[in-house]
């Protein structure tokens, strides 16, 4: 049984109908026009826009750790290497979950084998605030990461990791770029330094100082993997990095990865199924310029619906920052493409510029 609401039952919603679309507005009770709809005020423009929703859409799949995938559309957060079949010079980063202009060359002596466990840190050893590996860089480019084993925690601390030059005496010199961002040594196992910023640059062929350093301000307790010496290699440690002399004693396991030059990129995903033929594309990009790029020019994206053999471009627009990567949107007619269901999407990089991408949401309708 269905009954008609009279006009009396609405009493006062006239007064607690906002004057005008806005966020504040949220919760308040919109009146229909007279033809029973919602006016077109609240309709077009809206404040809280259909990207942000593709950005909740983003956020959601990545808690589920998989593409999420509804009636007209998919957000994936790239927890997987989901679309690296179909595109090209992408390399997938698996810690972060992203895509990246930027190939990476990995060094070091993290796979020597025979090593025993070596007290480095804080109280087990004397000296052991700073600990230092010396080694040359094979390749020139921008240091990504640096990555140490950690055997043993008796007392938890937080370290970052600095590159310093070589003095002729072999001590640490000056240092190169700034300090990693600094993690927690409270637990066994492979640590990896990243810099959000001020990254070194290694040149090839180049001798450095790997400097290990707490940065507590107090002494933590803890021991690293360290390999029998093997005379190409030397590893010191002090209270003061400038005094860090190298021993013949054995040498500390650690592997670094250089970054490579920038290349363009094409990220194409495996192809969605429409239930019918779409006329409008709908997407989100979700990048990080980590050097100076132009949005449209440097970072492009395009939609098709006849499985890639025709592709529209879309004009993006900056949106909402999170951690440094901003949700891109943009929307396009399709209808001109040849009639079709399958819906791709296609982002490209330009100009060799470093760029991340760690998630898209395409939608149409």
């Amino acid at each position: 049984m269905t009954q008609k609401i009279d006009t009396s039952m609405l009493k006062n919603v006239a007064s607690k109908t906002p004057s005008d679309r806005q966020d504040a507005d949220v919760g308040k009770v919109v009146q229909l026009n007279a033809s029973g709809q919602i006016p077109s005020l609240y309709i077009t423009n809206q404040s809280v826009s259909l990207s942000d929703g593709r950005h909740l859409a983003l956020e959601i799949a990545d808690l589920k750790g998989a593409a999420l995938n509804y009636g007209s559309g998919q957000a994936d957060p790239f927890d997987a290497d989901t679309v690296g079949s179909t595109s090209t010079n992408e390399t997938y980063d698996d810690s972060n979950d992203w895509y990246s202009t930027i190939s990476l060359t990995n060094e070091g002596t993290f796979g020597l084998t025979g090593g025993t466990n070596h007290a480095a840190w804080g109280e087990l050893h004397g000296n052991g605030r700073h600990i230092g590996h010396k080694d040359f860089a094979g390749t020139s480019g921008v240091l990504e990461s640096v990555k140490v084993n950690v055997d043993s925690v008796a007392v938890a601390f937080n370290a970052t990791v600095s590159i310093y030059s070589v003095l002729e005496s072999g001590s640490p010199g000056s240092i190169v770029g700034g300090a990693s961002d600094p993690i927690a040594i409270d637990s066994i196992g492979n640590k990896t330094f990243r810099w959000s910023s001020n990254a070194p640059t290694l040149v090839a062929g180049t001798e450095y100082w790997f400097i290990c350093s707490d940065v507590s301000g107090g002494f933590g307790a803890a021991t690293v993997d360290y390999a029998a010496h093997d005379g190409s290699h030397v590893t010191g440690n002090h209270d003061t990095i400038t005094s860090i002399t190298g021993n013949t004693g054995a040498t500390m396991r650690l592997a670094f990865s250089v970054q490579n030059a920038a290349v363009n990129m094409t990220l194409i995903n495996s192809g969605l199924t429409a239930a019918t033929a779409p006329t409008r594309g709908r997407i989100s990009v979700q990048a990080q310029f980590v050097e100076s790029a132009t949005i449209n020019t440097d970072l492009t994206a395009e939609i098709s619906r006849d499985g890639g053999t025709t592709y529209t471009a879309v004009t993006l627009t900056a949106g909402a920052v999170n951690s440094n990567f901003t949700m891109f949107s943009g929307e396009a007619d399709i209808s001109a493409q040849p009639s079709g269901t399958s819906m791709k999407y296609r982002v490209k990089t330009l100009n060799n510029k470093n760029i991340r991408v760690s998630g898209v949401v395409l939608r149409w309708s």
